[in-house]
């Protein structure tokens, strides 16, 4: 089993006036550079959801596209949607068409099978879906979970029975997120709204490059993630050098209230057991580089670390750098996990 490693811990609070100001010049910064690198496509290729999906998100299923008269059209919306951040009207009886075909029956019988409490995914037979939990933690012992006996993290007013039953779709390239309708969650009669979002993605996030020969759909169980309890991490050579809250155009007022040290034992310390217990080596054999997002959800008495995916690294690739800039923040980023560095906003 792999142990976490000792690391000294800083925190750094923003204003988000200061943020707002800064924008994309100095926070969340990507694709860096008037050419892309000569590995662009073979980084991409490393953290490809099919690398890491049966291991680390064992609970789902897939639907492919790989009519290549369907392809083909889509990929012709993609440029224009990744131009525009729109469905191309031009494209509209296509669109339609697909709406009507058995792809989209697949999907909706996907999604229904997914969100069903009795779904067996076909990469992990033996294990229900459950999306409480995350892969790899059959031994209860080695979860990086805690116990919520600080007062500034609480359940809110989650409960599973609210929990929204749609789906969470990644492609191997990318999510959804930078498409039309966002992140989701996506239901079985929304196919439209998915191929919609397939072919709007911007640039950078393309859900489709021009030599795919399919188009192959991961659909994952929507998990309810409270914003306030989403980072983005920074994994270099093995190690987490930095983490910075998701949603970095808002106040975190969660972690607003509490001390540096509540930070490290209640976010970071968890953080660094469950990567070190559930994800590191499992990803060690492909790729060693990448930012890692995850969240904190509620699970009964306790919050369990969640991993959502995994993007590039590094200044000229398409991930964001968060409340961090891939340059300027280039030594701590690039450290060797002695140090890691918190970042989120703390007040208006």
């Amino acid at each position: 089993m792999s142990e976490s490693k000792e690391y000294t811990f800083s925190v750094r609070r923003y204003d988000l006036a200061l943020v707002l100001r800064g924008g994309k010049t100095q926070f969340n910064t990507s694709n860096h550079g008037s050419q892309q690198p000569l590995d662009y496509a073979a980084v991409n290729e490393r953290i490809a959801t099919r690398n890491w999906a049966a291991a680390l998100k064992p609970n789902h299923t897939t639907v492919a596209i790989d009519h290549r008269p369907t392809l083909a059209w889509m990929k012709r919306a993609a440029h224009i949607g990744a131009l525009t951040g729109r469905v191309s009207h031009m494209f509209a009886d296509e669109v339609a068409d697909l709406v009507a075909s058995e792809t989209a029956k697949s999907f909706a019988a996907a999604c229904q099978a997914l969100t069903s409490p009795t779904f067996i995914s076909p990469t992990n037979p033996t294990n229900p879906t459950n999306p409480t939990h995350t892969a790899n933690h059959a031994d209860p012992t080695t979860s990086a979970s805690f116990t919520t006996t600080n007062s500034n993290i609480t359940s809110d007013s989650f409960n599973e029975n609210n929990e929204k039953k749609g789906v969470f779709i990644r492609t191997d390239l990318a999510s959804l997120k930078y498409g039309l309708h966002g992140a989701g969650p996506y239901y079985a009669t929304d196919f439209a709204r998915v191929v919609e979002s397939l072919i709007s993605s911007s640039a950078g996030h393309e859900c489709l490059r021009q030599e795919d020969d399919s188009l192959v759909l991961y659909l994952f169980p929507w998990v309810h993630i409270n914003p306030d309890r989403e980072f983005r991490v920074f994994v270099h050579k093995n190690n987490i050098t930095a983490v910075s809250h998701q949603n970095l155009y808002s106040v975190n007022r969660s972690l607003a209230k509490m001390s540096d040290a509540e930070l490290r034992v209640n976010i970071i310390d968890p953080l660094q057991a469950f990567f070190a217990v559930s994800v590191r080596d499992t990803l060690a054999d492909f790729v060693d580089s990448y930012t890692m997002d995850f969240a904190l959800i509620p699970g009964g008495t306790a919050f369990v670390p969640y991993f959502i995916e995994i993007n590039p690294f590094g200044a000229a690739y398409s991930a964001g750098s968060a409340l961090f800039h891939w340059i300027n923040d280039e030594a701590l980023l690039l450290g060797d996990g002695s140090h890691v560095e918190l970042r989120f906003n703390d007040h208006d």
